[in-house]
């Protein structure tokens, strides 16, 4: 018992009386007790929340914005980064004027990519890889061009609508909402 003790903090009081000091007594290891943690523990690992705007507020600006006659639309694809690979369809995004289409492309970026991972399985293990294209004259038939960076304002209004996906449920249109995660 007394060695339990002598591993805890000791107070002595020195000779002047309102003085403390605090002296660390030699630690104890007993049976992986008292061992310095290495923080890698699940426990204390939150995940991680993507930053940016969420596929159902996305999704109901879309919506919101297909009555304005000042937007721009486009349709959106991805590939893997292959050169032979093939533009895969993933959905359409509507950006409001004065917005462009590569704006409201790079907006959407991360939810067009997610989608397309989720919508063409094959996409999924190269996830991380994905290239998103568009189509810059707006709407087929046109040429898909691959997505450049650019300048996005937070103020910018644009939405993604995802082609459907039966097995998630995601942009099912019926119900009038989007399944969230």
């Amino acid at each position: 018992m007394f060695a339990i003790v002598t591993g805890a903090l000791a107070f002595a009081v020195s000779s002047q009386p309102a003085v403390f000091s605090f002296e660390r007594a030699p630690s104890i290891a007993m049976a992986g007790f008292g061992a310095a943690s290495k923080g890698g523990g699940k426990k204390s690992r939150a995940k991680a929340k993507p930053s940016g705007v969420t596929a159902k507020q996305s999704w109901e600006l879309f919506r919101e914005l297909r009555s304005s006659d000042k937007v721009q639309t486009t349709t959106v694809f991805a590939k893997l980064p292959e050169v032979d690979a093939k533009w895969l369809n993933v959905g359409g995004v509507i950006v409001e004027a004065p917005g462009t289409r590569v704006q409201g492309v790079n907006f959407n970026k991360r939810l067009i990519l997610e989608h397309a991972a989720r919508l063409h399985p094959p996409l999924a293990l190269r996830s991380r890889e994905l290239v998103c294209g568009f189509i810059e004259t707006g709407e087929a038939p046109g040429e898909v061009v691959p997505l450049e960076k650019c300048q996005v304002s937070p103020e910018l209004r644009a939405g993604f609508q995802g082609l459907p996906d039966v097995k998630s449920g995601m942009y099912m249109i019926g119900a009038g909402s989007i399944k969230t995660r």
